[in-house]
């Protein structure tokens, strides 16, 4: 345990945090949301993803008498695909996670992060590096790091960066949607062939179960079941899902393109405090010339951007995906290394990061590889 400016840090059990309501208060109020630390997402992959007890929840709270918390850091062992063997504690992430900046309570943020950072630097025998796999660097979770960081005297240093689609109306002056005629071509030839509409659904809603079922089984129908990568292909991702994506304490919101009353296009969202992020998507490979997933990706920018309940979009997608050409922001996300001790330098980090950076080449030709086979 570690005590510092009114604060206390300690790993905790996950079944022990997840009790009472401190956990939802955190997210709510946090200075940057990140909806796959909040409760459904972290439990079912605690749950249902990788070995049992490969996350530790480190929690800083108040030293006041409620002792409420006020940041909280899943922390892992490095994976090998990072290019990390040893040396390192790292954020928690899963084949799912698009995020992976700490909840931080927004009126304290700094003292916590603080306080965290001072914890995991006591740790007996522990590693000396805390990688953050994907942190957006244009908000406010990554200049406060830069912050605390100099403050300490702690090394930091960008290994990779890039950019995601995004949707963000107030970034430009633009229009929110470009207009492209192909689309609209492929939007009439659409409608010719029965009615086309569009439609969301909320986590709480009576027809939610029925659209997580059909998102489920849409995914699974087409290139990603064929590959094994669909959410329902294994008892241990689709249990993950169903729990996940329940809506039992966080915001799920499903997008839809159907024709005739069935969907042919579905977007999964986790909606975060005035943030959408897109979870995953799918669509109906027998309607492929028509490009359904892009006229839902068209509908749900020209949607968001007018929603005075939501801010912006990140597609948690890659820079090349087809996203990008209708949702025209972009989301710069870095993968950073922080050292925990003074005597650190950024020359120190260097190796590691050379090694990550390696790793990170050789999964882009190995899925590069795996698209031009079709496996």
């Amino acid at each position: 345990m570690s005590n510092s400016e009114g604060f206390t840090a300690a790993f905790e059990p996950l079944a022990d945090f997840a009790r009472g309501d401190g956990w939802r208060a955190l997210a709510a109020g946090a200075l940057e949301p990140n909806p796959y630390y909040e409760p459904d997402m972290l439990t079912a992959a605690a749950r249902h993803l990788g070995r049992a007890g490969a996350m530790r929840l480190l929690v800083v709270r108040e030293t006041r008498a409620d002792h409420r918390p006020v940041a909280l850091l899943p922390i892992q062992n490095p994976r090998l695909r990072d290019g990390i063997l040893f040396g390192a504690w790292s954020l928690y992430a899963n084949p799912y996670t698009s995020l992976t900046i700490p909840l931080l309570a927004a009126e304290c943020a700094g003292p916590a992060l603080r306080t965290a950072l001072r914890r995991l630097a006591a740790e007996p025998d522990a590693p000396d590096v805390l990688h953050f796999p994907l942190v957006t660097e244009q908000r406010g979770f990554a200049a406060l790091l830069a912050q605390v960081a100099a403050a300490e005297g702690l090394a930091r240093l960008a290994v990779t960066r890039h950019a995601r689609p995004a949707i963000d109306p107030a970034a430009t002056t633009a229009p929110a949607v470009p207009r492209h005629r192909r689309l609209d071509r492929k939007a009439r030839r659409l409608a010719a062939l029965g009615a086309v509409t569009t439609g969301t659904v909320f986590s709480g809603e009576p027809d939610f179960p029925a659209a997580l079922d059909a998102f489920l089984a849409l995914e699974a129908a087409g290139w990603k079941g064929r590959r094994g990568t669909a959410l329902a292909c294994r008892p241990d991702t689709q249990a993950y899902a169903r729990q996940a994506f329940s809506g039992a304490s966080q915001r799920i919101m499903i997008e839809s393109l159907a024709l005739d009353g069935r969907a042919i296009a579905m977007n999964l969202n986790l909606v975060s405090g005035r943030t959408v992020f897109t979870v995953k998507t799918a669509y109906d490979e027998t309607h492929a010339a028509a490009s359904p997933g892009q006229l839902l990706d068209r509908h749900v920018a020209e949607r968001i951007a007018a929603d005075p309940d939501l801010d912006r979009a990140d597609s948690c997608a890659q820079p090349d995906h087809p996203m990008g050409a209708l949702w025209r922001e972009r989301e710069p996300v870095a993968t950073l290394l922080v050292g925990l001790a003074p005597t650190l330098c950024a020359a120190a980090l260097e190796p590691m990061a050379a090694r990550m950076r390696l790793a990170s080449r050789w999964r882009k030709r190995l899925r590069a590889v795996r698209e031009r086979l079709g496996v």
